[in-house]
């Protein structure tokens, strides 16, 4: 006997694929760039401190007063602001998904317009001193410093780095132009240093975009390289799981088939002996064969999908007339395991026409029909046509065994039978998945409702689009 739960195999690693697939590239892309950028601050925060502590000490040694010592406080502010802000987002934020990480960064872009500004500001406190001029050359030095440096930190996210040298070298500008303007003479290299300010600032903009191009190829790259692998070692363990399922199955199927073919040698020894036997073996050997032929079109068939080289003929087809000839062909079944058949058409449909594959949807109800025969013993079957011309389905009731409810959603799988069914007499597990995947060829979608020691009933929703009214014969 074959075990009671045969091999199933994996959901495609497309699924998977289209689930990742969600988040788009740019999103993961710039989330990590976010994450690039804090991380190496992460690592400056000290540095920084202390540069703000020397600077300040350095201004308030050129201009002495108040100003320096505020413009310092704020600085020292500003860097603890930084140091706690990055905290919060190694704690929190890195444990968030992608488009909230990338969100962060985005809101970013203001702190670092004011942090910018406020260095560049600091060339105001020069203004009005003693020996400006040669402070201001110092302090000039300092910040062309600060900028460049600027540009190997922030060059992965764009946003924060472009907020930050608009806003930096705009207020050096600025603020250089001021303390021109308060000079009682500005000599020709003033204004020269000035040019030089602006040419700074383009070469500032310019070499940042460049390094940030520079980073966000190579993130870019290391992401899709990084979804590539993932992607191919998870079809890999497809692969392994579905040749797995499929060295079971044969095992199971060779151990299945064995028992009618062997029934069918027996049956004709039998007959070879004594003739007079074939109105009783005439039967038996009509269900053995039958077995093993609905093995072999249910292989075929899915051996055809899986290639690719069944697609549907589209064609005129009257609904009720397709439930009429399954009721003709299922009707000798019924009658030998003693089953009452029904057919019930909705008034609304009696008409009824569907553009669509007759061989498919014949095939469709014909395996649903199967399994309703087979796993009911007491009762019958119901063929229905329900619904409306906007909303059509087929329906197929059985008053059988029913199917458990955890195991619903699995019926469908490639293999699969009941716990409450095992053997060749209970099917190999592959005509609800021939009936699935003809179903998405035609268009169609399938559903199941069970209930144990009640029944079943699978539903087929014709797409709307396809079926229209009309009594003419097809």
């Amino acid at each position: 006997m074959s075990s009671t739960h045969p091999p199933t195999l994996p959901a495609p690693a497309d699924e998977r694929d289209a689930d990742a697939a969600r988040v788009p590239d740019s999103v993961e892309v710039d989330a990590a760039l976010v994450d690039n950028v804090l991380a190496t601050l992460r690592g400056l925060q000290w540095p920084s401190l202390i540069t703000a502590v020397v600077f300040s000490a350095l201004l308030w040694r050129q201009r002495g007063g108040p100003w320096p010592l505020i413009w310092g406080a704020i600085a020292m502010a500003a860097e603890l602001a930084w140091m706690a802000l990055l905290r919060f987002h190694a704690r929190q934020v890195m444990q968030g998904s992608a488009a909230e990480r990338a969100h962060f960064g985005r809101r970013l872009r203001w702190p670092w317009a004011l942090y910018g500004a406020l260095w560049g500001c600091s060339v105001l406190i020069f203004a009005g001193s003693q020996g400006a001029s040669a402070a201001l050359m110092v302090s000039w030095l300092i910040l062309v410093c600060i900028g460049a440096l600027s540009i190997a930190a922030l060059a992965p996210h764009r946003p924060s780095l472009m907020a930050y040298i608009n806003s930096f070298a705009g207020a050096l500008v600025v603020s250089y132009a001021v303390v021109l303007a308060l000079l009682p003479q500005v000599a020709w290299i003033n204004g020269l240093m000035l040019v030089l300010l602006l040419v700074y600032w383009f070469a500032l903009v310019h070499i940042g975009r460049t390094q940030h191009e520079v980073f966000l190829r190579a993130m870019t790259l290391q992401h899709r390289n990084a979804l590539l692998i993932d992607s191919l070692q998870a079809r890999s363990a497809d692969l392994e799981q579905a040749l797995d399922a499929r060295r079971r199955f044969l095992a199971v199927a060779t151990h299945d088939i064995r028992q009618p073919v062997h029934a069918l040698r027996l049956y004709a020894d039998m007959l070879q002996q004594d003739p007079d036997q074939v109105d009783d073996l005439a039967p038996r050997i009509v269900k053995s064969s039958a077995a093993v032929n609905s093995l072999f079109d249910n292989l075929f068939d899915l051996a055809l999908l899986d290639w690719g080289r069944l697609h549907p003929v589209p064609q005129p087809v009257c609904l009720h007339e397709l439930l009429t000839d399954m009721e003709v062909q299922a009707r000798p079944a019924m009658h030998d395991k003693g089953l009452r058949l029904r057919l019930r058409t909705s008034r609304a449909l009696q008409c009824a026409r569907v553009t669509t594959d007759r061989v498919m949807m014949q095939r469709i109800l014909g395996n649903l029909v199967a399994n309703a025969i087979r796993y009911t013993d007491q009762g019958g079957v119901l063929l229905a046509l329900r619904g409306t011309l906007s909303a059509p389905r087929l329906e197929v009731w059985d008053t059988g065994a029913g199917i458990a409810p955890h195991e619903q959603a699995q019926v469908f799988q490639e293999f699969f039978k009941s716990g409450q069914h095992t053997g060749t007499q209970d099917g190999f597990g592959l005509g609800l998945t021939v009936v699935q995947q003809l179903a998405r060829q035609t268009g169609c979608s399938v559903s199941v409702r069970s209930q144990l020691g009640r029944g079943s009933v699978f539903r087929i929703a014709l797409p709307p689009a396809s079926v229209h009214s009309g009594c003419a014969p097809g």
